[in-house]
Order: structure tokens, then sequence, then C-alpha cells
């Protein structure tokens, strides 16, 4: 229904916004922002392993799928900032688990695989 639209769509968006403020405190972007390193670590790995998880459990809702792309693109910067500290194993898994999303189409352009969505 609409009421039940505007209420995904309105639960997205703040979803969007969280996690891009969280990204920014874990970057350090901007005055007083950045946590403590421990405590940023602590976040950041509570949040990748949520968000792999999702990607991954069987009978994942499309939408829950997408909140879990969506939040790990925002956490682009993090990611690599983290690689730089401990490695770049986690970095890599976050790649390999996100590549099975899309494939590459004729013109080489990436596009979106809706098969590899878990059921």
């Amino acid at each position: 229904s609409s009421k039940d639209d505007g209420v995904k769509e309105a639960a997205t968006s703040a979803l969007e916004v969280i996690f891009a403020e969280v990204a920014r405190s874990l970057a350090g972007a901007g005055p007083g922002r950045k946590l403590e390193p421990k405590r940023a670590t602590e976040v950041y790995t509570s949040l990748m392993r949520r968000m792999l998880d999702m990607l991954e459990a069987l009978g994942s809702q499309p939408s829950q799928v997408a909140v879990a792309i969506k939040t790990l693109g925002k956490f682009a910067e993090p990611a690599v900032a983290f690689a730089k500290d401990n490695g770049t194993d986690q970095l890599n898994t976050l790649i390999r688990k996100m590549a099975r999303f899309v494939k590459l189409g004729a013109l080489g352009h990436l596009t979106l695989d809706s098969s590899a969505t878990p059921q």
C-alpha cells in the first residue's frame, strides 16, 4: 500500500543519513567527529559484520540486501582507512561479497545482478 511505501521510504532515508554520519565519524571528517581509535574499530567492525551478514543471510528480503549494499557503499572511506591500518583482508572480503551482486554488461558497464539476492 502507499502508506507502507511511505514508511519504507522514510526509514530508508533516515538509515542513509544515520549511516552517512557514522561513516563520517569513523573517517574523522569534520571538527570533533573523530572517535577514539578503539571505539571506532568496535563500531566499524560491528556494523560491517552486520551488513555482510545481511548480504549472506538466506531469506534476506531484497530491501534488507539493498540497505546493506547502500550502507557498505557509505562505508567505503572508513573501509579503506581501516585497511591501511589493519591489512586488506576485510576490504577484500567486502569487495568479493559485493561483487556477486553485479555483472559485467554487454557494453562493459556494471549492472545489478538481481539473481544474486539471497533466497
